[in-house]
């Protein structure tokens, strides 16, 4: 059976994501970038597989539980249809955060022996990709019929992208959601959820009342270094100068959101959770 080992594509994620591929040999990184040599050998194998037997291919992921099983699912079907591919998918621990498989991944490209795809968190793209691990995807997403950029949106596009060119797929994405209760809001009078950070505070302070273990927060705010992320991008500031030399996140302008989230919670109006769903109460 032909083993496809030496690429390693990334699966970009954001919390999640994209696929990569990387060249074997190199020392620290992953998103998608196959060394010359190995994608040549990886394009010879694929030619001469046709008539073989199929070529053997592992997949890295990083989401478990139902996602977990979801992935199962689609791989089986695409062996299913291309008799010629086998897709070995292994969960190998959490992506978030530089988790397990991250690693995992870390010690396997160290080795020389990295899966021919794996899931990535989206921060960590551009050191893998940096550091020559990841197979650029550029001309071959521009000439797919299937994968090419604009069959994706900008915001999980450009995910996968470091210095103008493509080193992943768009896989998965966390996005953040707002949750509001209708009656809170109709007995505070408000005829609606808030459309922009401004109506947002101002919510949260009439939504607040009752004190001790009764007390409604009108606010639970996500804290997560994503959200932080976010909130730093909405408030018009940027996490890093226009030539990536500088970080910028601490400018005024930057801070304007978080300071006023950090009010609310001084203020008693906001209330920090841990888990991963918040929103308005």
């Amino acid at each position: 059976m032909n083993n496809l080992r030496r690429p390693l594509v990334y699966l970009g994620v954001t919390c999640t994501a994209g696929i990569l591929a990387t060249g074997c040999g190199a020392t620290n990184s992953t998103p998608s970038t196959i060394t010359r040599s190995a994608a040549h050998k990886s394009d010879q194998s694929a030619t001469g597989a046709a008539s073989q037997t199929p070529i053997t291919i592992a997949f890295w992921y990083g989401v478990s539980n139902n996602l977990s099983n979801d992935i199962q699912q689609m791989v089986a079907e695409f062996n299913r249809t291309h008799p010629n591919i086998r897709v070995v998918a292994t969960y190998e621990g959490s992506y978030s955060g530089g988790g397990e498989e991250q690693q995992k991944l870390l010690a396997a490209i160290k080795a020389g022996d990295p899966p021919a795809i794996a899931q990535i968190e989206v921060h960590a793209m551009p050191l893998f990709a940096a550091s020559g691990q990841l197979l650029d995807l550029t001309s071959r997403l521009q000439t797919s019929p299937i994968d090419k950029p604009s069959n994706f949106l900008d915001g999980i596009l450009v995910s996968t992208q470091y210095q103008g060119r493509y080193f992943g797929v768009p896989f998965n994405r966390s996005v953040p959601v707002l949750y509001y209760n209708e009656t809170l809001f109709r007995q505070a009078g408000i005829a609606h959820p808030p459309t922009n950070w401004s109506q947002l505070i101002s919510d949260a302070k009439a939504l607040t009342k009752g004190t001790g273990n009764h007390k409604i927060y009108g606010f639970s705010p996500l804290v997560d270094w994503w959200s932080w992320e976010y909130a730093v991008g909405s408030s018009g500031g940027s996490v890093l100068s226009t030539n990536l030399t500088k970080a910028t996140f601490a400018k005024p302008n930057a801070l304007t959101i978080l300071n006023a989230q950090a009010q609310l919670v001084k203020d008693g109006d906001a209330k920090v959770e841990t888990a991963q769903i918040h929103g308005i109460s």
